[in-house]
């Protein structure tokens, strides 16, 4: 966000909206975690599929409106690729535990950097790549810490043998 770069002040609706999607984000891994006992991953994204469906018929009438046929190709793509996602999310939330699969989510900083430069000739800054890093290595040593911990207690104290 680089606060102070073109504004003096944050703009309050905008990290009002991004604290609240933080919030909603971190509840939904949460309960994906919580639902991996009784439900099917398969049930799951289907279940949020339709939700997202139902919320996007309500919008449409306000926001949607006709694209070019290349960029209703785009969006197909897109929407195979997210729904492809959302399996292979929900299916890892399902088989690991929460803060060690969350951190891979930061990989989405890197591929935005990435599509950025490459699609639309947006060099990244020192001050986005220092804070990709620094948001990558505090994810990488959480996933270690949670391996060290879960190696931990596995370890079983033995009886001595005499």
């Amino acid at each position: 966000m680089r606060p102070g770069v073109g504004h003096s002040v944050l703009p309050l609706a905008g990290v009002a909206f991004a604290l609240i999607g933080a919030v909603l984000t971190a509840g939904v891994t949460i309960t994906l975690r919580q639902l991996r006992d009784t439900e099917h991953v398969a049930a799951i994204v289907f279940w949020f599929f339709v939700a997202c469906s139902v919320v996007g018929a309500i919008l449409l009438p306000f926001v949607g409106h006709w694209h070019a046929l290349g960029t209703f190709g785009l969006l197909i793509g897109s929407g195979v690729a997210g729904g492809l996602a959302q399996l292979f999310m929900t299916a890892s939330l399902q088989k690991a535990p929460v803060a060690v699969v969350a951190p891979f989510d930061y990989l989405q900083i890197v591929g935005a950097i990435v599509f950025g430069w490459w699609l639309m000739a947006a060099t990244p800054t020192l001050t986005t790549l220092a804070g990709a890093a620094l948001i990558a290595s505090s994810g990488l040593y959480t996933a270690w810490r949670e391996h060290i911990r879960r190696k931990a207690s596995l370890i079983q104290p033995t009886a001595p043998l005499v």
